[in-house]
């Protein structure tokens, strides 16, 4: 997502539109969506002149979410036309911070498998988010 005009590459594509992916389900996975923030801010910068530095980050963070809407790719993923249909998306942001995690691919993962055996089995296996846990035992 470091560059906007550049949402897909071809292989990308091309694995959307022609692979079947039968039972085994897509998570779609953004990533460098930090990226977006020098061209969002780079776009509205002489808007933001006299701000206090909470409503630039809010305005900053405002367009970079338009700059992902406009490209359009959430309604290419859905796309009928895709043989291999994404289950669901997650957004990593910012994963070079020391205290960075996987955990929304982790509880994205967990809820786009259909078996409930697997996904229990998943579950299991990791220990290191308890919210998880919890959410997939109540569900």
């Amino acid at each position: 997502m470091d560059n906007p005009s550049r949402t897909f590459q071809r292989s990308e594509e091309k694995f959307f539109i022609e692979c079947d992916t039968g039972h085994v389900p897509v998570v779609v996975v953004f990533t460098k969506f930090e990226a977006l923030r020098p061209v969002a801010f780079g776009e509205i910068k002489k808007e933001l002149k006299g701000s206090s530095s909470e409503e630039r980050s809010r305005r900053i963070a405002q367009r970079v979410e338009e700059l992902f809407a406009n490209t359009g790719i959430l309604d290419r993923l859905s796309d009928p036309n895709n043989r291999a249909r994404a289950k669901s998306h997650v957004r990593l942001d910012n994963m070079n911070k020391p205290n960075a995690n996987c955990d929304t691919l982790l509880e994205s993962t967990t809820f786009a498998l259909d078996d409930k055996e697997l996904r229990l089995c998943l579950v299991s296996t990791q220990q290191s988010n308890l919210k998880l846990c919890i959410k997939c035992a109540i569900a």
